[in-house]
């Protein structure tokens, strides 16, 4: 059965080939307007007559190099009609992968150069709305085509027309998650670009590229390396003249923050040991106050490993116990460190076995006083 519908497909994509003869001829034709109806006829007799995608895919394979060939015609309207039928038939084919290999060079040469090919800002806008669609509907597909698409976001997101560097934004948000595991190997060539856009005098390109820094800082693969180019961009987004673009980055700097603190809730445990603001029993104002409460929340932390510690070789434990030899000093002898622990433990009622209870310990050091 499907031997025979597979057969009446072939059939029917066959008969529509032979009928679009005569107008793929038409495309090698001097006159302009003879090229734009033999586009314009294409475009009815395929896309437009609702056709199944696999019979469509069929005749894609067949048109597409002609198609392209299409982007570098010297009417604007061609070209125009030439992206938006490559566009329509990745929408409705079935294997639409099968076409990048020879749409991404072409993109890539008209967008991705030194200078840029296409003279014309809506046809930019077209070719990067159909990376989009290839980025959505091929996915890791994209992997082996990465430099070409670098290249080109690279130009775009810098592009004069504030739609073009828009949609380039999305695109690249969906191409970061489309190959996740490569994406970020070459992510760091559009920081760049970047920068130069957050400050664009248009609002919704500035929105459009904070939106690009707070996915890249919640979902980019080995995004910890990027923080330190990545986080003074969110924050320029922070003082925008427009509260919309102000609400979102705080919005994206609040999910970056707590995603921060699940990824490294091991790491902050100590940290959280201590109070985050004086307790009553400290006098308030001064650095030298806040200097000094600090050291001491460092002490409460390094003890409470130590005495976690209880076999007698950790280095730790052998310092705190360690004397050394010979003969003090003439004077008053000074006090050791181990002393001061003591006094310090002495005075908030803590013990050594205190330090095995976490919840206990850092209620002991809130209330201790330097």
């Amino acid at each position: 059965m499907h031997l025979v519908m597979a057969t009446e497909e072939e059939c029917a994509a066959a008969e529509i080939m032979r009928s679009l003869g005569r107008h793929l001829n038409c495309l090698n034709e001097g006159q302009k307007s003879t090229r734009k109806q033999a586009l314009e006829d294409i475009k009815k007799e395929t896309i437009e007559k609702g056709l199944s995608s696999t019979v469509l895919q069929e005749v894609f394979a067949c048109l597409l190099k002609p198609l392209l060939r299409c982007l570098s015609d010297p009417m604007e309207r061609c070209r125009e009609v030439a992206i938006q039928i490559i566009g329509d038939f990745i929408r409705c084919v079935s294997k639409p992968e099968s076409s990048v290999p020879y749409i991404m060079p072409s993109l890539a040469q008209r967008l991705g150069g030194k200078e840029i090919v296409e003279p014309a800002e809506e046809l930019r806008l077209s070719m990067v709305e159909v990376l989009s669609l290839i980025a959505e509907v091929c996915g890791r597909h994209l992997a082996p085509y990465l430099d070409d698409m670098i290249k080109i976001l690279q130009k775009t997101i810098i592009d004069p027309f504030p739609d073009v560097i828009k949609e380039s934004c999305k695109c690249t948000i969906q191409f970061a998650r489309s190959i996740p595991d490569h994406f970020h190997m070459q992510a760091e060539c559009l920081v760049k670009p970047l920068m130069q856009t957050i400050s664009h005098q248009h609002s919704r390109v500035r929105k459009a590229v904070t939106l690009v820094v707070g996915d890249w800082l919640l979902n980019l693969r080995d995004r910890y390396s990027y923080f330190h180019k990545l986080i003074p961009l969110l924050l320029s987004s922070l003082s925008d003249d427009l509260p919309e673009i102000k609400a979102l980055a705080c919005e994206l700097w609040r999910q970056v923050g707590t995603q921060w603190e699940k990824e490294n809730e091991d790491d902050l445990k100590d940290k959280m040991d201590f109070f985050l603001s004086p307790t009553l029993q400290y006098p308030h104002g001064g650095e030298f106050n806040k200097y000094i409460i600090s050291v001491h929340r460092a002490c409460s932390m390094m003890r409470r490993h130590i005495f976690k510690r209880r076999e007698s070789e950790y280095i730790g434990r052998r310092m705190l116990d360690m004397e050394l030899p010979g003969r003090r000093r003439r004077g008053r002898p000074k006090r050791r460190y181990m002393e001061v622990i003591n006094e310090d433990m002495k005075l908030v009622g803590a013990s050594v076995e205190d330090a095995e209870d976490r919840d206990r310990w850092r209620v002991m050091i809130r209330c201790g006083n330097p």
